[in-house]
């Protein structure tokens, strides 16, 4: 009985104040602004982009993402792996990975000169943030880098909880708060190493 409660009432927070991972910054927001990327505005959602050679795993939860992003908004993201022959122009795509072992990371990192230090050879750790000109006729692109397979993970599904997809949408039926448009702040969220692994 007492679990019954605890479920409806965390249920009930999520649906009526949103829900962030205790301690963080919300990086997310819900109306336009001199600093923020668009994810999903008058029903068009930023492509996802991801990298073949990244892990199973990220590509799985990269598909929920997606679907999350859907969820909210009822945009649905074109969901592709990047190849230098597609044509990316005029969009503003998200683009995710694993350092270290996903090629498209490699390549953005390089182009944009971003600083991963803060997360390199770290546990579960990511960063995300708007980059300019990340790839060829791409002006710019919010990237979501973990430091690990799951870091990267992580990194979504934190993305998804902000956004306004509970992580108890699959446990206990948690309606999805739902927005016209979804946007993340320039400079993005980063979180560190937790105190306790395999969280």
């Amino acid at each position: 009985m007492l679990r019954v409660s605890v479920v409806a009432a965390a249920a009930a927070c999520a649906l009526f104040t949103g829900v962030n991972a205790i301690g963080q910054d919300t990086c997310v927001s819900f109306k336009s602004g001199p600093s923020t990327f668009p994810i999903a505005v008058k029903n068009k959602a930023s492509p996802v982009l991801t990298s073949s050679d990244d892990w199973p795993g990220v590509h799985l939860a990269a598909g929920n993402f997606v679907a999350d992003i859907q969820r909210v908004t009822g945009a649905k993201p074109n969901f592709s792996n990047f190849t230098s022959t597609a044509n990316y122009k005029s969009t503003t795509p998200i683009i995710v990975g694993t350092l270290g072992k996903s090629s498209l990371i490699s390549q953005v990192v390089n182009a944009t000169k971003l600083d991963v230090s803060s997360i390199e050879g770290k546990w579960e750790s990511f960063i995300a943030r708007e980059v300019q000109n990340p790839l060829p006729g791409v002006s710019s692109a919010y990237v979501i880098i973990g430091a690990d397979k799951r870091g990267t993970i992580f990194a979504m599904y934190d993305h998804s909880e902000q956004f306004g997809v509970s992580p108890w949408y699959w446990w206990a039926d948690v309606p999805v708060v739902q927005k016209s448009e979804l946007y993340v702040t320039s400079t993005g969220c980063s979180h560190g190493e937790p105190t306790v692994k395999y969280r």
